[in-house]
């Protein structure tokens, strides 16, 4: 069940007293990064989940989250894709070729967070043996497959 901003708020707040209290517990910075995650502050959520995983590389949690926000920012430049490549077919001359380049940046963007994710959920997958969890991975990369398929470079690329 998500929780409220109060409740991340105080979770926050927890977690950053305790990792001044062990600053070597790869948990509290695996904690850290899921938190940051609800906060939708990915860049602390990465900087956190790579400190867990400089602690403990055996861990596949850190993984997951950094599979997680690779999948979310993959997906925005995905949608931007799709909303310029709408886009391309009502406009003309130089616009048109701007929307086309920035359509296909975000396409190949899209790509490449896509297969970060992948790898990413690979690595989780053989850090765990919870059948739950390689469960949910295989999931998680049916779908990533189907967006890796979608963005993937043509030939003309």
């Amino acid at each position: 069940m998500p929780c409220s901003h109060d409740q991340l708020f105080w979770l926050l707040k927890n977690l950053l007293k305790l990792q001044k209290i062990d600053k070597d517990d790869a948990k509290v910075y695996t904690r850290l990064a899921d938190a940051y995650v609800g906060e939708k502050n990915y860049t602390l959520a990465i900087k956190n989940a790579k400190i867990a995983l400089k602690k403990n590389s055996e861990l596949h949690v850190p993984y997951m989250i950094l599979a997680q926000v690779s999948q979310v920012r993959g997906y925005k430049k995905y949608e931007s894709y799709l909303k310029l490549d709408e886009k391309k077919n009502k406009v003309f001359g130089s616009e048109a070729d701007k929307i086309i380049a920035q359509r296909d940046n975000d396409k190949k963007s899209a790509y490449n967070f896509f297969k970060e994710s992948k790898s990413y959920l690979l690595k989780a997958n053989q850090k765990t043996d919870k059948e739950s969890v390689k469960k949910d991975i295989k999931i998680k990369l049916k779908t990533l497959n189907k967006l890796m398929k979608e963005t993937e470079p043509s030939f003309f690329d």
